[in-house]
């Protein structure tokens, strides 16, 4: 009411002012282009040669280094791969992934009591701002601050240390949706341990309630942006699995936004372990895995062109894994979860789309390959969405 009696009053005052003139302390800010490193090139897997000035690294000049072409997601997010380490407010230098509409009223009653009940026993509540500021040497006249680093989360000795084996490979799912494929991966999986990344409040109340139902002990799941969680909260080395199952296909003009991008493939060479981990006590052991899986086409094209660019960035560190089968679905070596069919899944099918599942594993440089084998792959970009119906 205040607010609408300073708009007329002001209007009075001015009498047939132009309008810019009420206009111009309330301007809109113009909307952040996208970042370079996201827009990833499907016609090509390797950086190209004319590339080399413009994506030169600027502070590799600077500095004497000599010149050549960067690596374009390392040296472009230098900076945003820095922990954060002050405020307590989202520190994003990435463009959002998800829409901020969380249905009305939050959810069903249902999902909201299941919130309200189940959120102690399966939920996490990340600390996102580290200790308050402390004065940085002596004498009263210091006015710097050092800020401490938000805590990581522990895993073994706190998320899962009622899980039956807290030590446990863990397994990070990027938008679960309304829990389907977590609860289903961690019913057929009881020693390994789940973690579930959800911004969608009714779906972490349909999650919620699944768990409750299935009864199992090994899952943990975070309200918060995915990509937040893996930069400044997922300890290094600790992840054995990474799941993207469905997410927001958004459009090629909104390519930036979708959430297999370079930026977390970085975030999960970090996360993901050293060492070989099995998919169950006695199993072989392999190395830590990405799964994606998506019924947009658009999409699949999107993620082959992404995957042939990191892989042709590592030097085939990351590489697609072939010839699995059902049953390594069911035992949790390749797309964990996926037996269970999704909402959004079975809306795809319902449409006649055709779903693409893919699996990626991150694991030691490749040696070198002869010139032809290497244009003939480069070329070939990946598997298409015929070749997996």
């Amino acid at each position: 009411m205040l607010a609408a009696n300073y708009i007329v009053s002001r209007c009075a005052a001015v009498r047939g002012a132009p309008l810019r003139r009420l206009r111009s302390p309330l301007r809109r800010v113009p909307p952040r282009p996208p970042l370079r490193w996201l827009s990833v090139a499907a016609s090509s897997a390797s950086p190209s040669a004319d590339d080399g000035p413009r994506d030169a690294d600027v502070s590799g000049r600077a500095a004497g280094r000599p010149d050549g072409p960067r690596d374009r997601a390392s040296s472009a997010t230098a900076a945003i791969l820095r922990p954060r380490v002050r405020g307590k407010h989202l520190d994003r230098p990435w463009h959002l992934t998800y829409l901020r509409n969380q249905g009305k009223k939050g959810g069903t009653p249902a999902q909201r009591q299941a919130m309200r009940d189940l959120w102690p026993t399966f939920g996490v509540d990340v600390a996102t701002h580290g200790a308050p500021p402390r004065a940085r040497g002596g004498g009263s006249g210091t006015t710097a601050r050092a800020f401490a680093p938000p805590p990581r989360l522990d895993f073994a000795g706190d998320l899962f240390a009622d899980a039956p084996r807290p030590d446990a490979p863990v397994t990070l799912e990027i938008g679960f949706g309304l829990g389907d494929s977590l609860v289903e991966a961690a019913r057929r999986s009881p020693t390994r341990n789940f973690l579930g990344a959800e911004v969608h409040r009714p779906g972490v109340g349909a999650a919620l309630m699944k768990l409750r139902e299935a009864g199992v002990r090994n899952v943990r799941v975070v309200r918060m942006d995915a990509l937040w969680l893996l930069r400044d909260f997922v300890p290094p080395n600790s992840l054995s699995d990474a799941c993207v199952y469905f997410p927001d296909p958004w459009s090629d003009a909104q390519a930036h936004r979708r959430i297999v991008n370079p930026f977390l493939l970085r975030l999960l060479e970090d996360a993901f372990v050293d060492e070989p981990v099995s998919s169950s006590p006695g199993g072989v052991p392999r190395r830590p895995r990405l799964h994606v899986s998506t019924d947009d086409a658009a999409y699949a094209a999107h993620c082959v062109a992404v995957m042939a660019e990191a892989e042709a960035r590592s030097r085939g560190r990351w590489r697609e894994v072939a010839g699995w089968t059902e049953e390594d679905v069911l035992a949790g070596a390749a797309m964990p979860g996926r037996s269970a069919r999704t909402k959004y899944e079975a809306r795809g099918v319902s449409m006649g789309h055709a779903v693409f599942d893919a699996c990626y594993e991150w694991g030691e440089a490749r040696e070198e390959e002869d010139a032809g084998a290497k244009g003939e792959r480069l070329e070939r970009g990946g598997p298409t969405i015929e070749e997996r119906r």
